[in-house]
């Protein structure tokens, strides 16, 4: 099995897609987070400006110059309202993404888990019923004999014909499908069907319950993705709303550059081209250093009524978002409780099961040996024989029940199955 769901695993779409998903929610709280850190860049301009140049016979000329500059500048919010609630979102969705991922982890393993205990009951009901139809086939042909020297009926042989002739109906129709469950588990998993038998190890050492219900439903309320996702998604909601409250709150930017400007005026740019004003020597300076900082501020006064009801939409989502979690908490642990009983009545009908197999088991070898020596019938023996297949295939049954809640269990606890239950 452990091949089966290590395949499955690697081959799932959606565990592939785990690692993208933690990228995406890892950088979304690092853009939150930059909004603590001031922002550096580099600029150049070039604009037009109106120029004035000295003519030879004294006079001047009106024109277009350029004026051209290059810096770094800095910029910081010194108060930005929300970005404490941005920042504190973002970490939450981490780790709401995180329990989602360990949700997709687990339910892709309990459902491998599940496909492989089904291929283990259709194989199981493929063995009883070829073993059936075998003690059939060894009373007929005990019969037979007996037929060939004239001390059976012929109807008596007929009627044990028909029974054998249903009886293989129904091994052939289990063998068949045991063959198609399995290779639908091994395309499924992608692991390669060598012929290898299936382990059945998870159905000789069943493990029952250590913990009270009780417990289970506290481990629970610390530990279920469903219910930790709800809880969170209300933090998300109640930042949310604490954001678009502060959004009525002024926010101060501080700035602050530092570069040079150069400005030409039309007829340098005739003369001398662009190139030559923007030389640097020591004869002349056509750049000139500067130096610059600000403080900005601005706070909303009116905005046609948008915050307002950005606020009231923000309510309304926290409202509908508290409800769905106090439901997702009372179905998860309606489903937990649920669960528990059907593990503690499954255990006590296992242990009955085993009980009325034995009791089956000894039951036909009476039957047959009575119908040997012509003392029951041969409707008695079938019923015996019938009696101890339904009671094989009922605790089968239960065991694989048993252990597809035990599986759904431990996920909607949040726990290990190891950790829920003691060796029998």
């Amino acid at each position: 099995m452990e091949n089966c769901v290590e395949s499955a695993i690697e081959r799932n779409s959606d565990i592939k897609n785990v690692h993208q998903e933690e990228i995406r929610s890892i950088n979304a709280n690092k853009i939150a987070l930059s909004s603590l850190y001031p922002s550096l860049g580099a600029a150049a301009s070039a604009a037009p400006v109106l120029s004035e140049t000295a003519l030879p016979d004294g006079g001047t000329r009106q024109g277009f110059g350029y004026n051209f500059s290059v810096g770094i500048n800095a910029s910081y919010g010194l108060i930005n309202p929300g970005r404490e609630e941005s920042i504190k979102i973002s970490k939450v969705n981490m780790e709401i993404t995180e329990l989602s991922n360990w949700k997709k982890y687990y339910s892709t393993i309990a459902s491998v888990k599940s496909l492989y205990y089904s291929s283990i009951r259709a194989v199981y009901a493929a063995e009883i019923h070829k073993s059936t139809l075998s003690r059939y086939m060894r009373i007929y042909d005990k019969l037979s004999i007996e037929y060939r020297m004239g001390r059976v009926r012929p109807l008596e042989i007929s009627s044990w014909e028909v029974t054998i002739a249903d009886a293989k109906l129904n091994s052939d129709r289990t063998a068949f499908e045991s063959e198609r469950i399995r290779e639908n588990l091994f395309r499924i998993t992608g692991v390669d069907d060598k012929g290898q038998a299936l382990s059945v190890d998870c159905l000789e050492k069943l493990a029952s319950l250590n913990l009270s219900q009780e417990e289970l439903l506290q481990i629970a309320e610390n530990n279920s993705p469903e219910i930790l996702i709800a809880k969170k998604s209300c933090d998300i909601s109640k930042l949310s709303l604490t954001r678009t409250e502060s959004s009525r709150m002024p926010s101060v930017n501080v700035s602050s550059g530092v570069g040079y400007s150069n400005q030409m005026t039309e007829a340098e740019i005739h003369d001398k081209g662009f190139v030559e004003p923007f030389l640097l020597d020591d004869k002349k300076k056509n750049w000139q250093f500067g130096l610059s900082a600000s403080v900005s501020a601005s706070m909303p006064l009116y905005t046609g009524g948008r915050i307002t009801a950005e606020i009231e939409r923000s309510k309304s989502d926290l409202s509908t978002t508290q409800i769905n979690a106090q439901d997702t908490i009372k179905n998860t642990n309606a489903s937990i409780i649920q669960r528990i009983k059907t593990l503690q009545f499954l255990w006590n009908q296992i242990s009955i099961s085993e009980k009325n197999i034995k009791n089956a088991e000894t039951n036909y070898r009476i039957v047959e040996r009575s119908y040997e020596n012509g003392l029951e019938t041969q409707t008695k023996l079938a019923e015996a024989a019938e009696s101890l297949k339904r009671n094989q295939l009922s605790l089968m049954d239960n065991k694989i029940e048993y252990l597809q809640n035990l599986t759904a269990l431990a996920i909607a606890v949040g726990i290990n199955e190891e950790l829920l239950c003691s060796t029998k």
